[in-house]
């Protein structure tokens, strides 16, 4: 038998448990997996533009674009200063 395909069910079964008792927190997406989210809706907004035709839809896709650019740029921004400082301290040890 393999042993990871018994510990893998185990751990699936467990692991809601002890979520639910507050022994372990779940698990929060980081922040490149929230950068990823927002420039795949970014790219969704730009296809829906591209999408659409009548004039009322065209201001909401336009919307929809700039929502979205801002919320990847803002999220890759804060990723770029928490990765200097990370190496800052590291520099300063």
């Amino acid at each position: 038998m393999d042993y990871r395909y018994w510990f893998n069910r185990l751990t699936d079964n467990i692991k809601p448990y002890l979520e639910e008792k507050k022994i372990i927190k779940e698990e929060e997406p980081g922040l490149k997996e929230e950068i990823e989210e927002a420039h795949r809706q970014w790219l969704e907004a730009r296809r829906y533009f591209d999408s659409v035709t009548e004039p009322e839809l065209v201001d909401h896709a336009t919307y929809l674009i700039q929502a979205a650019k801002a919320k990847y740029m803002y999220l890759l921004n804060k990723y770029k200063e928490d990765k200097a400082d990370k190496e800052i301290e590291t520099i300063q040890g």
